[in-house]
């Protein structure tokens, strides 16, 4: 399978200060880029985009088509949204078209959506096929956070199988490597600019090549060591559980994993407490029902589940109220004054209502200041619901119909608040990465953060909106199982799924750049309000033990994966060095040139190329075949024994048999072969 990464660096950007015919572009579409006239051609058939995703708000696509791109020639460079994407991808592709991919992009989601219709229109000769099910789309694990979680886990690189520990941010680190040089390349013209960025790409690649024997080698090790972690600490999960249950979820994750997306995603939780809308929908069928039955008689005209919304909806009238009377201008007093006095007739209807359904708390209400209503601020009267009233007067004062609606009530209201607060942290998360990684200056800096502080306000209300609904609940019935699930929300349960480390910060300060980072995915211990129950036994409880079960199964595969895919990338390395060795020894012996002078220049080239290779083919060997062996033995059986003989060259493969003098490794990604003794040499 091919892992493709595609995605766009909008720092790449270059000023409309030249063109080509001042500076062409040398050999255009030979290199990283695209072909520039053909791409122009089919760029200019399209008009400007608009945004494209609904579910996440990435640079990818806010930058996209932005007022901040007037003046440049180019707003940014892509590499293999919509039609820039699409021609870099099928140019890409066009020779690997009956290999399995899997491709990755930040939009992964929605840029998958119509693909097959949108290469149909490009020009003939980019019209690639796409079978069925040859491409699996996914999301890079950095930006799969920015997404939200429905419909998603079938783009997840954690749960698709083959995958291993690929993380689809590879081509984020070359954005990353040549961001020091993008205000260089701004205002240069087509030619050098381009020329520049080649030379970049083409040093980052051969670093890259010549430091895979390190890099696998240190990737095998710690997938020999973490797959033997997870996979115990998933055997003994799976030993605490029901067999048959457990064997049900792996049936049904199965099914999900052969066809992602067709059915259920099973690593969501489905079960979760009744939102006050259901509760009120559900109490509302129950007064019908009532009502129906034979010697009903109405007391009002507003029934009893009418009486206590009335009062909940004047409760978060007055919170709200109250906050905005805190900071309310001396412009908006006449506006906070007409708000008073509708909420003062609501208060007035919802006395009368109490005096028929709750006639017996008159006296009580009467003795209690805070429930006069001779005061200008409406917003501190307090209603007299049956919570509000003392333990020892509710039962006298209160119907248990009365009782039983307010309760359940209350516990919807803390699961929408919940639901709210969750809500509220995503979308913080979001526009704190956002404005880290893609606001520069200070007018978008200053609506990054008002957009912030809003939704921080929002997060403030839906907790004191929690605060409230529980406490009443707890005074309406009491301990009980129901606290399992809706626990005491302390502040340090007041984190997104991405703040993984609960512990508070040292000093009072944040942590800085080198302090010790919470646990990772596999060792995360996320805050109790993204579970939806937790009380043991209950239907929440399992659902939430089948999600945690599953992920504990997917990490212990994505590791075992990896221990078994990484042997077989290091033989495949080997094949490449031996390959591009063959080549470059090919082309010593036939160079393509008649002047004898220009022959002897080139074959001395190729004969050099072809001793960098013969060299890190050893070097490889002698990094990666103990540690391929020790992990798996039977992996590197096609390594070829301790001699190499390709086109009648012998090369020693251990590096103690050139005496132990063989230079660093890593001095090769520099030297490109310059500076090499001339024993090694070919």
């Amino acid at each position: 399978m091919l892992t493709v990464a595609i995605n766009a660096c909008f720092r790449l950007k270059r000023r409309a200060i030249s063109n080509e015919a001042k500076d062409p572009i040398l050999g255009s579409g030979w290199g990283y880029f695209v072909e520039d006239v053909g791409f122009h051609e089919v760029l200019a058939e399209y008009k400007e985009q608009e945004e494209i995703s609904t579910c996440t708000g990435l640079s990818a696509i806010d930058h996209a088509n932005t007022k901040y791109a007037k003046g440049y020639a180019a707003t940014g460079i892509g590499a293999v949204v919509y039609i820039n994407m699409d021609y870099v991808f099928v140019s890409a592709m066009r020779e690997w078209l009956v290999v399995k991919k899997l491709v990755s992009y930040d939009i992964a989601c929605q840029w998958s959506k119509n693909i097959v219709e949108r290469i149909a229109n490009l020009p003939s000769h980019l019209q690639i096929p796409v079978p069925e099910g040859s491409i699996s789309y996914v999301i890079p694990k950095l930006h799969y956070r920015s997404h939200e979680r429905l419909n998603h886990s079938q783009h997840s690189l954690n749960y698709l199988l083959g995958c291993a520990r690929t993380d689809g941010e590879g081509i984020e680190r070359r954005w990353w490597w040549i961001q020091p040089i993008a205000n260089s390349t701004k205002v240069m013209g087509p030619g050098m600019r381009q020329g520049m960025l080649e030379d970049q790409w083409g040093y980052s690649n051969w670093r890259k090549t010549v430091d895979l024997a390190r890099t696998l080698s240190a990737r095998l090790k710690e997938a020999a060591c973490e797959y033997k972690e997870h996979k115990s600490l998933f055997d003994t999960l799976t030993l605490t559980l029901d067999r048959a249950r457990c064997a049900g979820w792996e049936a049904a994750v199965k099914e999900w994993e052969l066809h992602p997306g067709s059915s259920d995603n099973p690593y969501l939780v489905v079960t979760q407490g009744l939102s006050e809308r259901e509760v009120l929908q559900d109490l509302s069928r129950e007064e019908q029902a009532a009502s129906a039955s034979p010697g009903f008689v109405a007391v009002h005209s507003v029934s009893m589940l009418g009486f206590v919304v009335l009062g909940l909806e004047i409760e978060a009238q007055q919170r709200n109220l109250s906050e905005d009377s805190r900071d309310a201008t001396p412009g908006k007093l006449a506006e906070l004054h007409e708000h008073r006095t509708s909420l003062r007739r609501k208060i007035q209807k919802f006395r009368e209502l109490q005096g028929v359904y709750m006639a017996a708390a008159a006296s009580t209400l009467a003795e209690d200041p805070a429930c006069h209503m001779d005061v200008q601020e409406v917003e501190g009267i307090r209603l007299g619901l049956p919570s509000e009233i003392s333990q020892t007067r509710r039962l006298t004062v209160c119907s248990p119909r009365l009782l039983e609606i307010e309760a359940r009530l209350r516990e919807g209201q803390c699961h929408d608040s919940l639901q709210d607060l969750r809500s509220k942290l995503h979308t913080i998360h979001q526009l704190y990465s956002y404005k880290r990684l893609n606001v520069r200056n200070q007018g978008p800096n200053t609506r990054a953060r008002a957009g912030i502080a809003y939704q921080d306000a929002g997060k403030s209300r839906a907790v004191r909106r929690y605060h409230h609904a529980r406490r009443a609940m707890h005074a309406l019935t009491g301990p009980g199982d129901w606290e399992q699930e809706l626990r005491i929300l302390e502040d340090s349960d007041i984190r997104g799924l991405e703040e993984d480390d609960p512990r508070p910060v040292k000093g009072g300060h944040k942590r800085k750049r080198g302090d010790t980072n919470g646990p990772a995915e596999g060792r995360r211990r996320i805050s109790w309000i993204w579970h939806s129950a937790d009380q043991d036994g209950s239907v929440g409880m399992i659902d939430s033990l089948r999600v945690e079960w599953l992920k504990a199964r997917a990490r212990q595969m994505r590791w075992g994966e990896e221990l078994r895919l990484l042997p077989e990338e290091m033989r495949r390395v080997l094949v490449t060095y031996r390959y591009e060795h063959q080549q470059w020894v090919a082309r010593s012996t036939s160079p393509p040139s008649t002047d004898p002078a220009v022959r002897e220049g080139m074959v001395a080239y190729a004969i050099k190329q072809a001793g960098i290779r013969r060299a890190m083919v050893q070097v490889f060997k002698s990094i990666c075949l103990p540690v391929a062996s020790s992990a798996s033995p039977t992996a590197i059986k096609d390594w070829d024994g301790d001699r190499w003989n390709e086109e009648g060259i012998a090369v020693e493969v251990a590096a103690e048999e050139e005496g132990g003098e063989f230079m660093d490794y890593l001095m090769i990604s520099q030297l490109d072969g310059e500076d090499l003794e001339p024993q090694y040499r070919c």
